[in-house]
């Protein structure tokens, strides 16, 4: 199960820490190399995939979901769940 965190800079921070700690272990585990928002649980994720270009959050750390995005992303799960019952 994926670690999830309350905004980008609490996953920044953990991604700092993963790294270290792989690092001091020299662990053969993928290492973590970008955050990412989560669309299912709105969230934050580290990732190991890298980026073929740089999105919106890498370059603003400030970055954060519109409300408009978030009542989007909101709607949209609302469907899926009750499209399960």
């Amino acid at each position: 199960m994926k670690q999830g965190y309350a905004d980008q800079a609490a996953a920044r921070a953990a991604l700092v820490r993963i790294q270290e700690k792989l690092a001091a272990k020299r662990s053969s585990r993928a290492m973590p190399v970008r955050v990412y928002p989560c669309d299912r649980c709105l969230g934050w994720h580290t990732t190991a995939k890298r980026q073929k270009r740089m999105a919106a959050w890498d370059k603003d750390p400030g970055w954060d979901r519109t409300s408009e995005e978030i009542a989007r992303i909101d709607a949209l799960l609302r469907n899926e769940v009750r499209s399960q019952l």
